[in-house]
């Protein structure tokens, strides 16, 4: 392992370095060649580096009912088991100033017995690279996700630019078990009172499991633009923590012609005590063709620790949406297009279900036992309703329903400590509207991640 770190240390000092060296002088001297502060500058550099990664193995069954409402026979849409090997390095600050990010993954299916197409490929499941939106051949392969020079002005502002992920303001990841990547930059600043202030611009965006955009074909991924930005702020002022975004994207094209996005993002936190807070979240989006204007989530949250080993939160969503739009539901993200970027909002219920209809209210509702020996149970339900039918979409649910729970066990020491395994599974039931899909929907899936780290 020495050996290892040693060689990876010498070759990551050799790409940062290369064109400093290549201006120096040759000295026969004992001394380094760059002059005093420089051996300092480099150790900064190499030992404040991290070399970690991760192992996942996923393995999932998710069947629905594809039929209209009076055909809710479930049946399989995908069933796989899928590799990643997640690899990151991070440098420290040469001359603590200027870094280096790398990340990426490697992947490839064990197995998928999902539903396929005539040319015998199968439906992408999002863990393994697929050669279109909705297709894989389950082959191996490498996608870089993250290639970026960072840097350090002073002790209060930060900036990073080339392949990064989102994060500021309305701009978020997209997410498997790798992040998706935005070609573009970002710097932040934070204050004395608690507060930082950030700015991110991208001009193109990737999900994780394809290589390049232009790879998703299918017309519903139909989707340009030139430019998106978002400037952020978050903090917090005693018990109270924010977050506030404002975003726009430029010549925003679906097939239709070019238009301007604005997204907005409103979070606030109070802690009641230390067990108990509530929170307020709201995502929203204004974009004329897929929406009639502006649409948008609204959520409150109640999040309370009982004791060290009991939790509970209870979460509502409402979606304000127009049910003449011609999406038919809503997505909160800056544009459209699933898997094309990915907005900032922080509920999340893993139960197959976006709530996302037109009107629809949502309240899910989680207890959760954490043994402190490994063990953590979830237990989850959910219900929505009082949507108005989406006029311009395919499916449309007058309320739906859904179950979930995890088993989740991590190794609490030893040289496979912090490995996890979950058990996880959801049934969902729908009631549509008249004509419209059912959509039915169970899960269960088991996913292996183990951690690992060499510097």
């Amino acid at each position: 392992m020495e050996k290892s770190s040693k060689l990876f240390k010498v070759s990551a000092l050799t790409a940062a370095m290369l064109g400093s060296l290549a201006a120096m002088p040759v000295l026969a001297n004992e001394a380094s060649a760059g002059g005093e502060g420089y051996v300092e500058a480099v150790d900064s550099f190499v030992n404040d580096a991290t070399f970690t990664g991760a192992v996942v193995v996923d393995t999932r069954y998710r069947g629905r009912g594809n039929g209209a409402a009076a055909d809710d026979d479930i049946r399989t849409r995908l069933n796989y088991s899928t590799y990643n090997v997640l690899l990151n390095f991070n440098s420290g600050y040469h001359n603590d100033f200027i870094g280096l990010d790398l990340g990426g993954y490697f992947s490839g299916d064990i197995y998928n017995d999902s539903i396929a197409d005539g040319k015998g490929n199968r439906l992408c499941n999002e863990i393994s690279l697929c050669q279109t939106g909705d297709w894989t051949d389950g082959s191996f392969g490498f996608k870089p996700t993250t290639i970026a020079a960072k840097f350090k002005f002073g002790e209060s502002t930060s900036a990073s630019a080339g392949f990064i992920q989102g994060g500021v303001g309305t701009i978020g990841n997209v997410w498997s078990f790798a992040p998706g990547t935005y070609r573009g930059f970002k710097i932040s600043t934070e204050f004395g009172n608690g507060m930082t202030l950030a700015y991110m611009g991208a001009d193109q965006h990737t999900a994780p499991w394809l290589l390049d955009w232009d790879d998703a074909v299918e017309p519903w991924y139909k989707q340009d633009f030139n430019y998106l930005h978002s400037i952020g702020l978050t903090g917090n002022a005693g018990a109270f923590s924010y977050n506030f975004g404002i975003g726009q994207a430029l010549d925003v094209d679906y097939g239709q012609g070019e238009q301007d996005n604005l997204s907005f993002k409103i979070y606030g936190r109070y802690a009641i005590n230390d067990a108990l807070s509530i929170a307020y979240d709201m995502y929203g989006v204004d974009d004329d063709d897929m929406y009639d204007g502006f649409a948008a989530h609204h959520g409150l949250v109640l999040d309370y620790a009982i004791n060290d080993n009991w939790a509970f939160t209870s979460q509502i969503q409402y979606t304000q949406l127009d049910e003449d739009s011609a999406m038919g539901e809503f997505a909160p993200r800056t544009m459209a297009r699933y898997g094309s970027n990915n907005g900032n909002w922080s509920l999340w219920w893993d139960a197959l279900s976006d709530w996302n209809m037109p009107g629809e209210i949502a309240w899910y509702n989680r207890i959760s036992h954490n043994t402190g020996t490994g063990w953590t149970f979830n237990l989850g339900a959910g219900y929505g309703g009082g949507a108005e039918e989406s006029k311009n979409a395919g499916f449309s649910y007058e309320s739906e329903w859904a179950v979930n729970g995890d088993i989740i066990y991590s190794i609490q020491n030893g040289a496979l400590k912090g490995t996890t395994f979950k058990l996880h599974a959801t049934h969902l039931q729908r009631d549509a509207f008249e004509g419209k899909e059912e959509r039915n929907e169970q899960d269960l899936r088991f996913v292996v991640i183990a951690p690992f780290s060499f510097l």
